[in-house]
């Protein structure tokens, strides 16, 4: 943990790549995990039987040259803006380094990295210009970045957002997929903090299932039998991605409940 923190400070990715003989014991949960936190990953290359030398070079040749592509830029600073009555509370996703919600330093972003915003409504929240117009959310995410041929160069994502009024309409626009990987990027995120107890980060995505479906209770269905579980229709299937989350291998519990994760045991 302190070695991926270290590296994450000092704006370093890690990419592993172990050879191990099949049979043979390798903790490479541990080594993974280091990885991970920086915004790589650890490869495996097995033995077989009979191998030759030339053979095993080009094998591990060839995971080098995929680790050293996995990401398509390096050294790179991701800022999010949002409009008047909006507030970024956090950015959660890989390799990061935050001294700023709304401003965090990246080791290495590839194609398939993804990044989590929670926002917030602020003051007298959204207006709208004219009270004929609908009112907007704006955002702005902008990359700035290194190539892997040395050019900094820079990408900026606008966003133009509605904002509803109606509680029943902001549940039916639901995106059950979505809060699910969010919610995973929260619970990563609290287990990544210097010695946080397992329980907390399963407690995040707890408490955001709870919180939404006792606002929809209390705004939408008050009526309905209090032993009944009343759910919307685009939330129908995210207990049951929240109840996997929490027994994946990332907060999956063992004996020592509160106690921190044991990557090689957990």
């Amino acid at each position: 943990g302190a070695t991926a923190s270290l590296a994450v400070e000092s704006n370093v990715l890690l990419e592993g790549v172990c050879i191990a003989s099949r049979g043979e014991w390798l903790d490479l949960a541990t080594l993974g995990a280091c990885c991970l936190k920086t915004g790589g990953r650890a490869r495996r290359l097995l033995t077989g039987e009979g191998e030759g030398i030339k053979a095993l070079k080009l094998r591990i040749r060839g995971a080098l040259r995929s680790a050293l592509l996995a990401n398509d830029c390096s050294d790179a600073f991701l800022k999010v803006r949002s409009s008047v009555g909006t507030e970024v509370d956090a950015v959660n996703g890989p390799g990061m380094f935050a001294a700023d919600a709304k401003e965090v330093r990246l080791s290495g972003v590839g194609r398939h990295s993804g990044f989590a915003v929670d926002l917030s409504v602020t003051g007298a929240g959204i207006k709208a210009r004219d009270e004929k117009q609908r009112p907007f959310a704006h955002l702005q995410v902008a990359l700035l970045y290194t190539t892997r041929s040395g050019e900094r160069r820079i990408r900026v994502h606008n966003c133009k957002l509605p904002a509803e009024p109606d509680v029943a309409s902001v549940f039916g626009g639901c995106d059950q997929d979505a809060l699910g990987a969010v919610l995973a990027k929260r619970a990563a995120a609290a287990l990544a903090l210097p010695r946080a107890p397992l329980l907390d980060a399963r407690n995040v995505v707890l408490r955001a299932v709870c919180e939404a479906l006792k606002c929809y209770r209390e705004r939408l269905s008050s009526e309905a039998p209090s032993t009944k579980l009343v759910l919307p229709d685009s939330l129908q299937l995210l207990p049951l991605y929240c109840l996997a989350t929490m027994k994946s291998d990332m907060l999956g519990t063992n004996a020592r409940q509160g106690a921190q994760p044991n990557p090689g045991g957990d």
